[in-house]
């Protein structure tokens, strides 16, 4: 039970601390943007630099010093689609688009509950603009008993959240690659790309997502389906590189600004810098995770402002080979998000399909629970700590 007193007292202490970190804010920024409007060093004198850099950092493309890339729509268009959404622009943007995004949530294996069991449930949406068709679908995939366990160093485990992150990417693609009818097709996913959440994963856990991912990304390229990650983020991989440029031409010594020790993310120096619907400049995402692997150099992302968020749009380096490919994958997101008010509409329809809300959750339990025993005889166990977290003791 929440001593409520306490926590509001913590979180004063909490909020007194923040208030302190961003009075640095606007000096941090400032220096950023200056540095971003001034003379930079050339793309390959940027990859000189952040060699020995073992901080993730953003690599510069072909588009490096093109800070703000406008959304690609005809100069001769008479509406003005950021000031006030128009049909017309919308129409515009995803006529020629055929499109699914793919969510999932899940329930993991409890060590408290018995039979064990896993639930994914993945929802889908679909839209072929062209031919004027749509699908929305949820997909429950269910594991239990023995399912649930994954053979690892010659033992077997009970799945653990970096086996269930696999597993429902993995799901996610096969449902995606459903809807393949041949014809190029966007696929947008919920989730990272640049994978450095991995950092604080076993290795081998580690391992096997990246090899999963890298595979992915060969299959769906071999089928013309276009993989994309959009989501908000709290990256930092470009402030670290111009950071980077910075501290090369002072020295630790001298300098008062202390920009390295500062927090300021990506998603507030492009906020500043971007006007909305436009782009950033394409990087490449430099992280420890990535680097060690077949991945390296091979996940690519811009940052676009909505004009109510900024968003991170990741995918395969090999998608930046085409200018073309780039502008309709600037062009319907930016028009997907105007739709939902700085959130992809696609992606949102899918989050509805794929949520499973606390009642749902309790029926999935109660139904395994009723099922199994009139299937088995077996009875549905807890333990003296599950129930206590259902019901009250007192």
């Amino acid at each position: 039970m929440l001593d409520q007193l306490k926590f509001v007292e913590e979180l004063k202490r909490k909020v007194k601390s923040m208030k302190e970190h961003a009075i640095k804010y606007p000096r941090s920024l400032k220096i950023l943007i200056d540095l971003v409007r001034s003379p930079l060093p050339s793309a390959n004198e940027v990859y000189a630099l952040l060699e020995d850099f073992k901080f993730s950092s953003a690599l510069p493309t072909d588009e490096w010093g093109f800070w703000n890339i406008s959304p690609p729509i005809e100069t001769k268009t008479e509406y003005q689609p950021l000031s006030e959404v128009s049909v017309e622009f919308l129409q515009e943007a995803c006529s020629d688009s055929t499109a699914v995004a793919v969510d999932s949530s899940w329930i993991e294996p409890d060590p408290h509950i018995d039979p064990p069991f896993a639930l994914l449930n993945i929802g889908s949406f679909y839209v072929s603009y062209e031919r004027g068709e749509y699908i929305e679908d949820s997909i429950p995939i269910l594991r239990i008993g023995d399912e649930v366990y994954v053979e690892k160093r010659g033992s077997k485990y009970l799945m653990s959240p970096a086996d269930i992150d696999a597993w429902s990417f993995s799901e996610e693609c096969r449902i995606a690659k459903s809807y393949f009818s041949g014809e190029e097709m966007f696929v947008f996913f919920d989730r990272s790309f640049s994978l450095s959440y991995l950092g604080s994963r076993a290795r081998e856990d580690r391992e096997n997502m990246l090899s999963l991912v890298a595979a992915k990304f060969l299959e769906m390229r071999s089928l013309n389906l276009v993989p994309i990650a959009v989501y908000f983020t709290r990256s930092r991989s470009v402030v670290n590189t111009l950071t980077r440029i910075y501290c090369s031409r002072e020295t630790c010594s001298s300098c008062v600004h202390k920009l390295c020790k500062t927090t300021l993310e990506d998603k507030i120096l492009m906020a500043n810098i971007l006007e909305p619907g436009e782009r950033s400049p394409i990087f490449i995402e430099n992280n420890s995770v990535l680097k060690r692997s077949t991945l390296s150099g091979k996940v690519a992302f811009f940052y676009l402002n909505t004009g109510y968020s900024v968003l991170r749009v990741e995918f395969p380096s090999w998608v930046m080979k085409s200018e073309t490919l780039v502008r309709k994958i600037h062009r319907f997101t930016l028009a997907q998000a105007l739709m939902c008010k700085g959130y992809p509409y696609i992606m949102a329809r899918a989050h509805e399909k794929a949520v499973l809300r606390p009642e749902e959750r309790e029926f999935i339990r109660e139904k395994i629970s009723s099922i199994v025993y009139r299937g088995t005889g077996a009875r549905y166990f807890y333990s003296s700590k599950a129930l206590a977290k259902r019901r009250s003791i007192v």
